[in-house]
Parts: structure tokens; C-alpha cells; sequence
């Protein structure tokens, strides 16, 4: 079990609204300048520095505090394998009203993402957090508990870490020359860096003249050349992140077809169904237009028919009208005054008859 940092988290930290490295392997940090990768390193400080004294940022510890912990709601957080098990270690900035101060946060296990951000991914409040963590034998460290904390000397119920395990605070006073000597090796002499290692190892037995070139001359060259490589990397860094841009936007569009083709497909689904609709309700009318032109067929046929047996009657009329035309013809000359004269005359002349005839009888049944 390798005792140290396992995992780097940094929430709205310095240049950062979320960073998440692993620490359990080596790596490198490769970007432009200005992108943070030295901030992100000198954070190492706040887990190996006990107190602000030990600090030592690009700038002074005011502004440095500012900038990692602009708000009450920055955290570095680091997971940490010690010998008591997985720990996780928190330094909590306290915002502006607190002049940028923090906090240090200690307790057992990983880092768990939803412990401090919500389901809408906001962070949450600190104290909210605090509930979350308070299973987990939370506790909050104060300054002058810290060191105790990190040489895993600590007593009465504070958590020990031991990520420094020497034997007194001289030794830790070394350990933390070297290691900021470490992570600051771009602005330390040779001469510095070497009076640094002779210090730590002062008392021990050890000459303070050390062969660089003897014992690491060839890891040297080794460093060089890949110094070179990284440096003929970052000139070409431009255009790998042009291809990378490239390749993600061809990924995303990639990833747009399917929903394309689902809305394409979608789509074409309903104008099919409208088009079928459209045939049916035709098919329907052409079937009722072809049902009302049997009807009306029917209709003609019935009106011909009687038609036919209208003109045939009126031939008859016009028979009858032509035999009335005839008859008319014959009787061109009839004079009605004279005819009623010539009746009155016939009239009185069979009713004389008739009294004449009633006379007669009359006397022969007398004479008989």
C-alpha cells in the first residue's frame, strides 16, 4: 500500500469550476501558459504545509488565499491512502466576508461527487455538506491541530493521516524544504536547490558535495530529451487541437444523425399516414359520388321514361287537337243565334205534336 495523495478535486478553485486529477500514477500537464497547470501543482501545498508560514505561492498569501478560495463555497480536496485506510482531506475557503480564510475538513473514505453538488449539479451549501459527511467521522481540523494530523502523531479522537511520517517537527521542517523546493523547481537555482538537499540531509553523515553529472548525468539527458519532446509537442499543440475540435465536431454530428434520421423518419410516418388519411377520404367520396350517380341514372332513366310516355301523350293530344281542327273546320259556318231559333221552332212544333197526339187519344178512348 503506497501511503499518499490518491486523487486532486478542486470546486471553483483558482482557474478552475471543476478539476479532477488522479494521483496515483505519474503524469504530466501539458497546455498553454496561463492555463493553470502551476497553480494546480502549488495546491500540493495545501495538504503538506501545516501552516501559512510554510506557504510559498508566486504570490503573497492574501492573494493567494483569494484566488484559490475566492468564495464560501471553494474547496481543494484531496484522497489520501494512509495507513488507517482511504481519507479524504478538504481545505474549505470561508469567502470575503472572512478575509479568504479556510478551513481544513477531515474524514473517512473517497470523494463522493454528490456529497457536494445537488441534483442540479449547483454546490451545495457547506453546512448541507457537513450533514452529508457527518456518518463518515467528520471533523473539522484547526490549524494547530494540523501537523499533528499529517505526522499521524495526533490524540484525543483527531484523525492521523500520516502522510509525513518522520520522526520529530525538525525532520518535518526538512521533508517540507525539499518537497516545496520540488514543486517550485522552475524558480530554484542549481546552487539552491542543492544547498536544500545538503540542508535536509545535514547531521546524517552525508558530504555536502554531490556529482550531479556522475550519478544522474545520464537521467539528465534522458529529462532533456524529453524536454525536447514536449516542447516540439506544444509547438504542435496548436494544430492537435484543431484536429481534436475536428474530431469532436464530427462526433457530435455523428451523434446528431440518429436524431435526425428519428425526426426524418418520424416526420415522413405522418405525412404517410396524412397521405393514406387523404386516400381513404377520397376513396369515400368517389364512393358516395359514384353511389349519387347511380342515383341521378336512375333518375334520367325515370324522367326519360316519362318523358316518352309525356310525348306519346301528347301525341294523342295532338290527334285529338288536329280531329278538333277538323271538326272546327266543319262546322266554320255554324250560326248558334240561328240554330236556337231553328231548336225553339222544332220545340213548338213537337209539342204541338205532342198535344195533337194527346188529343187524339183522347178521343178514341171515348169513342170506344
Amino acid at each position: 500500500m503506497s501511503i499518499g495523495p490518491k486523487r486532486l478535486v478542486l470546486i471553483n478553485s483558482g482557474n478552475y469550476d471543476y478539476a479532477d486529477l488522479d494521483l496515483s500514477r505519474s503524469g504530466h500537464l501539458v497546455g498553454r501558459n496561463n492555463l493553470g497547470k502551476t497553480s494546480l501543482i502549488a495546491t500540493l501545498q495545501f495538504l503538506y504545509g501545516a501552516t501559512e508560514r510554510e506557504w510559498q505561492f508566486s504570490e503573497p498569501n492574501d492573494k493567494s488565499r483569494a484566488f484559490y478560495f475566492a468564495s464560501a463555497k471553494s474547496f481543494v480536496i484531496f484522497v489520501c491512502e494512509t495507513p488507517q485506510g482511504l481519507k479524504t482531506t478538504v481545505i474549505r475557503g470561508l469567502g470575503p466576508l472572512h478575509e479568504h480564510k479556510y478551513e481544513r475538513w477531515v474524514y473517512d473514505g473517497d470523494y463522493r461527487t454528490e456529497d457536494y453538488f445537488d441534483d442540479d449539479n449547483a454546490i451545495r451549501e457547506p453546512e448541507a455538506i457537513k450533514r452529508l459527511l457527518s456518518d463518515r467521522e467528520f471533523r473539522v481540523v484547526k490549524p494547530e491541530e494540523y501537523r499533528q494530523v499529517l505526522l499521524g502523531t495526533a490524540s484525543g479522537g483527531l484523525p492521523n493521516l500520516g502522510l509525513v511520517p518522520v520522526r520529530n517537527t525538525e525532520h518535518y521542517r526538512r521533508f517540507y524544504l525539499v518537497f516545496r523546493s520540488l514543486i517550485n523547481l522552475g524558480h530554484i537555482s542549481n546552487n539552491d536547490f542543492k544547498d536544500v538537499l545538503i540542508d535536509s540531509v545535514r547531521g546524517e553523515g552525508i558530504t555536502d558535495r554531490i556529482a550531479f553529472l556522475e550519478k544522474w548525468g545520464r537521467t539528465y539527458q534522458k529529462l532533456q530529451a524529453e524536454t525536447r519532446g514536449v516542447r516540439v509537442f506544444e509547438r504542435s499543440l496548436q494544430v492537435v487541437e484543431e484536429v481534436l475540435e475536428k474530431a469532436r465536431e464530427r462526433a457530435e454530428l455523428r451523434g446528431q444523425i440518429p436524431v435526425l434520421f428519428n425526426e426524418a423518419d418520424q416526420h415522413y410516418r405522418e405525412r404517410l399516414r396524412a397521405i393514406q388519411d387523404q386516400i381513404e377520404a377520397h376513396s369515400r367520396r368517389r364512393a358516395e359520388l359514384d353511389e349519387q350517380h347511380q342515383q341521378l341514372r336512375q333518375r334520367w332513366e325515370e324522367q326519360n321514361a316519362a318523358l316518352q310516355a309525356t310525348v306519346r301523350e301528347a301525341g294523342g293530344i295532338e290527334a285529338m287537337i288536329r280531329a278538333l281542327q277538323q271538326r272546327r273546320a266543319e262546322f266554320a259556318d255554324f250560326d248558334p243565334d240561328f240554330t236556337r231559333q231553328a231548336l225553339a221552332v222544332a220545340q213548338q212544333e213537337a209539342a204541338a205534336l205532342e198535344k195533337a197526339v194527346s188529343g187524339a187519344a183522347v178521343e178514341s178512348a171515348a169513342a170506344i
